[in-house]
């Protein structure tokens, strides 16, 4: 992990954590499994999406305005391009052939509305494809306190003025939370977060955390608001913790290799499901535990595997390998 700052790949790690964590409970929710299990599951999962999302979009908002990547946005969009749409087809297909039994079957004109409004997982590389063209094609270089305000203002008002929209609706949203890493990274911002800032946060954290473990139901308007203090404190904590703990190498493996986590965990997830509904074992916590590990660590060897042969590593670096097997005179 040579030239890669430590603690932005921890950060990476806890969030993909996350959103595999979150996949772990989306599914048992929209197969019904786990009955038993079924408030647990509900309150974590509900607790993980109002803020894992906008975590993974600030630090690649983080990532964009560290390494300038305005100056090659052009490069970035294809190769977030190419990625979207290998792992779509890919992902149809496995859908597409195991048919009903599946929680979403799949057919043809799925693959066709992917092009314009994603439906599978990997709406986050369209979202990304789309911010990346607008800070760069905007030449907004630089996130400062005025130019953070509107866009968060802007991204609660999407959730109301733009409820049904699909990917414009997230790439809105979540645009706010990309120029937020922008800030932190702004005259290093984020070393001056402190245990001042922590206390407040930790507190909005908990009272929602006590919110969600109570089932306790909130209007729309309330919750879109509520989720967007959260996610907001649950960012500034999250900078905090890995800024401050050197410690968690084990989430530094994890951000190295979050891409290629991402991009395969829920085949791995959903494979577990079906496999705990088919044996009847109606065992959550063991399913997540079963279903984190191999959906953490299987992409790891994937990973370490592929970039050993250049064809292989096409569906994580699609331009690199395109340029390398068909280099330029």
């Amino acid at each position: 992990m040579v030239n890669r700052i430590e603690w932005i790949d921890a950060l990476k790690g806890f969030a993909i954590f996350t959103v595999v964590l979150g996949h772990c409970t989306g599914g048992a929710l929209a197969s019904h499994a786990f009955i038993n299990n079924k408030d647990m599951i509900l309150a974590i999962h509900n607790f993980i999406y109002s803020f894992h999302m906008p975590l993974f979009f600030s630090a690649s908002g983080f990532l964009f305005y560290l390494t300038k990547s305005y100056n090659k946005y052009k490069v970035k969009v294809l190769d977030l391009a190419l990625m979207y749409a290998f792992w779509t087809i890919i992902t149809w297909l496995m859908k597409y052939f195991a048919g009903n039994s599946i929680n979403y079957p799949v057919t043809f004109q799925t693959l066709l509305t992917n092009i314009y409004n994603p439906t599978f997982i990997y709406w986050y590389l369209y979202a990304l494809m789309l911010m990346y063209l607008f800070y760069s094609i905007t030449k907004i270089k630089q996130i400062d306190i005025k130019a953070l305000l509107p866009l968060a203002v802007i991204s609660c008002s999407s959730k109301f003025l733009l409820p049904n929209l699909g990917i414009v609706t997230s790439a809105v949203y979540f645009a706010y939370f990309f120029a937020l890493g922008g800030y932190l990274i702004n005259s290093e911002n984020y070393k001056k977060l402190n245990k001042y800032i922590l206390i407040p946060c930790t507190a909005i954290t908990s009272i929602n955390i006590y919110l969600y473990i109570n089932q306790i139901i909130l209007s729309s308007e309330i919750q879109i608001i509520k989720d967007f203090i959260l996610s907001n404190a649950a960012i500034i904590i999250c900078y905090y913790i890995f800024t401050s703990y050197k410690q968690l190498k084990l989430f530094n493996l994890f951000g190295f290799y979050s891409l290629h986590i991402y991009v395969t965990h829920d085949f791995l997830v959903a494979g577990t499901r079906m496999l705990f509904i088919r044996h009847n074992l109606e065992n959550f916590p063991l399913f997540a535990i079963i279903g984190l590990i191999l959906s953490l660590t299987i992409p790891i060897i994937i990973g370490k595997l592929c970039s050993k042969n250049t064809l292989l590593n096409f569906p994580f670096d699609p331009l690199n390998t395109l340029k390398t097997l068909f280099p330029s005179k």
